[in-house]
């Protein structure tokens, strides 16, 4: 069996990164002229390219600067999710997929309580996990974790990453992945290394724990977040 999760410390107060307070009254005037200037420009721009046909037309998806689309994942969290090996066996203790409300969730540290508060805080929407073993033994866990927004998303995978760096160690980048975090913990519990790699995209936080016969390496958990990253 796999060792247990991960401890999940308190959540520190949110903090909106694009909610950023100005102080100064003339600077805060100019920005507000600069902005009801870019909105009337936007709209004369909308409606010069609209559809001929009377259609409207869909908002286009940007790079975010976390890495991810700025749009939300709005159909099942399984459809995102990419497909177990063809060569790998189903873990016996465990289901294949399952869905994740917030309980299930926060139940995969070893501070339930604490990770539940953090899920909660930064307004966890679903989730959905899916397993598996690879032909050399080693534990697969693929979750993915929705939130509110993209902000949200991106201040839980702050805290996730720095209450994983206080037990796991030192963390690496994840190659392919410019926002992601990988890590291999230290220390081995029944026979088994475990591997964490984490990676936000746009409202979701797609997390790879693994657990390998030693010495593990992060390249494992690593592709397979590569692979998943591609597809949200």
């Amino acid at each position: 069996m796999p060792p247990p999760g991960f401890p999940m410390p308190p959540a520190p107060p949110k903090k909106r990164r694009t909610a950023l307070i100005v102080t100064l009254a003339a600077v805060a005037a100019v920005l507000l002229v600069a902005a009801d200037i870019a909105i009337q420009i936007r709209w004369v721009y909308d409606a010069a390219n609209a559809p001929a046909t009377g259609e409207t037309a869909s908002p286009s998806e940007s790079p975010s600067p976390t890495g991810g689309p700025l749009s939300a994942h709005g159909t099942d969290l399984k459809t995102y999710m990419m497909p177990a090996p063809a060569s790998s066996h189903r873990w016996k203790t465990k289901p294949p997929d399952q869905v994740l409300d917030l309980a299930g969730a926060a139940a995969f540290s070893s501070d339930p309580t604490g990770s539940a508060d953090a899920l909660r805080r930064y307004e966890f929407e679903r989730g959905f996990v899916r397993r598996w073993v690879t032909n050399q033994g080693t534990f697969v866990e693929l979750r993915l974790l929705q939130f509110a927004s993209p902000d949200d998303a991106l201040e839980y995978y702050d805290v996730f990453e720095s209450a994983n760096r206080a037990s796991w160690g030192d963390e690496s980048d994840v190659p392919g992945i410019e926002s992601a975090t990988s890590f291999v913990k230290p220390d081995k519990k029944d026979g088994y290394q475990g591997t964490l790699s984490i990676a936000q995209a746009g409202d979701i936080v797609a997390i790879v724990k693994t657990d390998q016969l030693p010495p593990a390496v992060a390249s494992i958990g690593n592709a397979i977040l590569v692979t998943e990253y591609a597809r949200l």
